[in-house]
């Protein structure tokens, strides 16, 4: 009897042990997961906040552009549309100042040479910026079909202003440019038929009249199977 109330004893004390450490090991989970949750919300947030500044941002722009006039800080699309329009204005009229310069700068041939001859003019250099200018202006004029209702005499006024920066080109270096840009011309007449404006002006220059109409026939009668087919 003394030996099975020994062995009852002990069982009963480490019952009791076993549940002191169970309450401690339950006590010291939450913790933990408190820790570790307050670390994983930290991280979250940051990584959360400039998406949600995005999702603010976007969220006022569709804001402003559903109801224009509620921020008086805030521009609509077509506000901004207008900017970029008058901006691209304000360059191609800098832009003609700054061919006419390099055009009309006299340059040497051989500056060691002491008999050099100073010649008017632009270097090869100069000519193939000026034929990427072509390209890369005719594509920024798009923007005036970026709105529903476009506006046919503004992009008609800023194509006019556009040729009026290569009609300050001498003879040659004119000539050298449209050679080599005819066919990129004739494709965006073909895909914007406004861009005529372009050669309509050039043909009533007296500056440049000759040139291009030279360059344009030979280009043309050179397309002369396209140009008689039924599309």
């Amino acid at each position: 009897a003394a030996a099975s109330s020994a062995a009852a004893t002990a069982d009963t004390a480490k019952a009791s042990a076993a549940a002191t450490a169970g309450t401690a090991d339950f006590s010291a989970a939450p913790s933990a997961a408190t820790a570790a949750g307050t670390t994983a919300i930290a991280a979250a947030s940051t990584t959360a906040a400039p998406a949600a500044a995005s999702t603010s941002a976007a969220t006022s722009a569709t804001t402003t552009a559903s109801k224009p006039g509620e921020a008086s800080g805030d521009k609509s699309p077509a506000d901004t549309v207008k900017e970029v329009k008058q901006m691209l204005k304000t360059m191609t009229l800098g832009v003609k100042t700054v061919v006419w310069s390099v055009s009309n700068s006299r340059m040497s041939t051989e500056v060691a040479a002491p008999n050099a001859q100073a010649h008017k003019g632009m270097s090869e250099v100069e000519c193939r910026l000026v034929a990427r200018l072509i390209k890369s202006g005719l594509h920024c004029f798009a923007i005036h079909h970026a709105t529903p209702e476009p506006v046919p005499h503004e992009e008609k006024e800023v194509l006019d202003y556009f040729a009026g920066i290569f009609t300050v080109l001498d003879a040659r270096n004119f000539t050298s440019v449209f050679q080599l840009q005819m066919p990129f011309l004739y494709e965006r007449v073909l895909a914007t038929p406004a861009v005529s404006t372009v050669l309509q002006h050039f043909l009533a220059n007296s500056n440049v009249s000759r040139y291009f109409a030279d360059i344009l026939l030979t280009f043309l009668v050179g397309r002369m199977d396209e140009l008689g087919a039924a599309d």
